[in-house]
């Protein structure tokens, strides 16, 4: 299968799930700045049955951008490389927080 057909399919039967651990990444984001999958899967647990490779889905939204890479601590991922990601800030998210007190004119 595919990469993007599994990420699609994840995306499918575990909606829920996948919510979840996007909620958790977000807070985990504003908190420190950035999130790893690491991170992510520190404070739930995978359900039986997820493949742990398919967790990158997690990021697969418009919510996100990639920043770097690090190595994962998990040890049966044995190192290998993962993304490190931050929340992407919108115009209007980075309008508000320079200029708090602009309300814009409706015509």
């Amino acid at each position: 299968m595919e990469k993007q057909t599994a990420l699609n399919l994840f995306e499918i039967t575990r909606s829920e799930f996948l919510s979840n651990c996007r909620w958790i990444a977000r807070k985990i984001a504003k908190a420190k700045g950035n999130v790893t999958i690491d991170d992510v899967r520190n404070e739930t647990k995978i359900p039986l049955g997820i493949d742990g490779r398919v967790m990158g889905a997690v990021f697969n939204t418009p919510d996100f951008e990639k920043v770097g890479y690090s190595t994962t601590k998990i040890k049966t991922s044995h190192g290998r490389p993962i993304a490190v990601f931050r929340l992407k800030i919108s115009n209007d998210l980075l309008a508000k927080a320079m200029f708090p007190d602009y309300k814009p004119t409706l015509f």
